[in-house]
């Protein structure tokens, strides 16, 4: 029996011909003091390695961009797309637009928004998103643009949102969007580093970054010692960045000079509790506990980080 690090993401065996070097260095610092984990594939091997200078656990041998383009080709074509009705890796988006919404809110973010969704699938979670910015008052109209492989598009729901669909972030201006959205989307890239800086880079003075990643290290841990088969879902998870990992990366000098942390603590629930109940509620049961322990109870699935982009001085 295996159990899957996120039901929206498939494991495919790569061949040699479909993975890159295997890299010496951490991605995210360079440290060369790399652990390995926990193997995600044999013949070739490709390994889950932690980095104990900042965290960061990361893929042993990345997909090359030729793999990631045919694993991604089909990505949305699953059956759990199909009922859904949307294209996005949340079972409940309405529920994510509430919970964004109120950390645009007490950014104070209002007048005509800006919204860049990044990785946002079809753009339903950011067109929940603005749907509760506009019923709160304050927001005159909401223009939402969405960077995914994706090209279907959610139609708008209100006539004051519009929404746009761009290739890559190289296609829009730096400084220019109040709402940044990066959820469960760096994961997947293997130069997240770079990407994760462009994306820092879109965020205007005083709008706010949103980022969702997985944080699994403990569960693949435990079933290793436990002899109990665990799906990482490789190609399409290379990362496992949680609590440990952004706190000390955002709390780095040149990163606090630029953002201030607004939120930092396990993740929304993935699963929907009406369509997938069991594992819902087994999702929340497990990140309980953080409330009363901290970052000693790694248990948590997965973890994200809201800040705000500081004015320049």
């Amino acid at each position: 029996m295996r159990y899957a690090t996120a039901t929206y993401h498939r494991t495919q065996q790569l061949d040699e011909s479909q993975l890159l070097a295997e890299t010496r260095l951490c991605p995210w610092c360079g440290s060369q003091e790399l652990r390995r984990l926990v193997c995600l594939q044999r013949d070739p091997e490709v390994h889950l390695q932690e980095c104990p200078q900042c965290h960061a656990s990361s893929a042993s041998r990345m997909p090359t961009a030729a793999a990631l383009a045919s694993y991604y080709g089909g990505y949305y074509s699953g059956e759990q797309y199909e009922k859904s009705g949307h294209k996005v890796t949340l079972g409940n988006p309405r529920r994510m637009g509430r919970h964004l919404a109120q950390f645009a809110a007490k950014a104070g973010i209002r007048g005509r928004v800006r919204i860049l969704d990044f990785g946002g699938g079809d753009g339903t979670a950011a067109a929940e998103t603005a749907v509760e910015m506009l019923k709160s008052g304050g927001t005159d109209d909401v223009e939402i643009t969405v960077v995914d492989y994706s090209r279907d598009q959610v139609a708008a729901p209100d006539r004051r949102i519009t929404l746009q669909a761009v290739q890559t972030l190289d296609d829009l201006p730096d400084g220019e969007h109040d709402l940044v959205i990066a959820s469960a989307v760096i994961e997947h890239i293997p130069d997240a580093p770079s990407v994760l800086e462009r994306v820092l880079s879109r965020v205007r003075p005083g709008g706010v970054l949103y980022i969702r990643t997985p944080q699994v290290k403990s569960f693949v841990l435990l079933a290793k010692a436990l002899r109990f088969g665990w799906d990482f879902t490789f190609p399409a998870h290379v990362y496992d960045l949680g609590q440990a990992f952004w706190e000390q990366h955002f709390g780095s000098a040149a990163l606090r000079e630029r953002f201030a942390v607004l939120s930092s603590k396990p993740s929304l629930v993935e699963a929907s509790f009406t369509e997938s109940p069991l594992r819902a509620g087994l999702s929340l049961l497990f990140k309980m506990p953080w409330y009363l322990l901290g970052g000693i109870w790694g248990f948590v699935g997965g973890w994200e980080i809201v800040l705000r982009r500081k004015n320049a001085k």
